[in-house]
């Protein structure tokens, strides 16, 4: 049976691996695990055949995000996509699929709850030999762990709205641009900066009078917290991050 890897959530959209920040505050995960269903009719399969395995679960849900992965690779089986009706998910930004492992992100890119019922995510896979569904998937209806980001916790005050880059510049060197991500839990935005800026860069943050609240050097960094009070009312900031070769600006949104 395909099981679920119980693991963190990133808030980061397209952080499919899970290496991003963990939900904690004073020592304690913003996790939930639920049970989950695999639905598919146990019959005899011929090799090559392709079968629809389709997660569920009984009680509606509103979510944040949900990551789960194969914890155990098989042979018996090739994962060719996965889907949901829910929430559009794409390849290598949202799923991915190696050789005996596939890895899903459920995850909004702004961080808002989205409702999970019933039939929420179909796993698409090729049967690699003749026989039972069930022994070749290894598969008997219980259910499975996976993480939840659910509406018990709740997003503190004064949350960020997802940032919007304002220009489409690219950092000299290489292809990777800085981002810039809300943790809606715990009122604060990570920086993340590429390798070819962690040297050195100047973060500024500015409104749209031209105001600026903050401009600092940094050295050897590759991600930096802004919080909530870097920016001290609501409204419209720009986020720039620059050196000698290149800036790119973000725009962020405190309410």
């Amino acid at each position: 049976m395909p099981v679920a890897n119980l693991d963190f959530v990133p808030i980061k959209k397209g952080d499919v691996n899970g290496s991003g920040i963990n939900f904690k505050a004073n020592e304690e995960n913003y996790s939930r695990s639920e049970p989950i269903e695999i639905i598919c009719e146990d019959r005899i399969v011929k090799n090559g055949e392709i079968v629809d395995l389709w997660f569920a679960m009984k009680k509606p849900t509103d979510v944040y995000g949900i990551q789960f992965s194969a914890l155990t690779p098989s042979a018996n089986y090739s994962v060719i996509n996965a889907s949901s009706p829910m929430i559009n998910l794409t390849l290598t930004n949202d799923y991915v699929i190696n050789k005996d492992d596939w890895r899903v992100l459920m995850l909004k890119p702004d961080a808002q709850l989205f409702n999970i019922v019933n039939r929420f995510f179909k796993l698409r896979i090729q049967v690699n030999r003749d026989g039972m569904l069930s022994e070749i998937i290894n598969f008997t209806n219980g259910p499975l762990e996976a993480l939840f980001i659910t509406e018990d916790f709740k997003l503190v005050a004064g949350k960020f709205l997802f940032q919007v880059s304002t220009n489409t510049d690219k950092f000299n060197g290489d292809d990777e641009t800085a981002s810039i991500y809300p943790n809606p839990f715990l009122s604060e935005c990570v920086v993340t900066i590429p390798k070819n800026m962690e040297s050195k860069c100047t973060i500024s943050i500015a409104d749209l009078t031209g105001e600026i609240f903050m401009s600092r050097i940094y050295y050897n960094q590759s991600k930096i917290i802004i919080s909530d009070k870097d920016l001290p009312k609501t409204g419209v900031y720009l986020i720039k991050i620059f050196n000698q070769n290149a800036e790119k600006t973000f725009k962020l949104i405190k309410i």
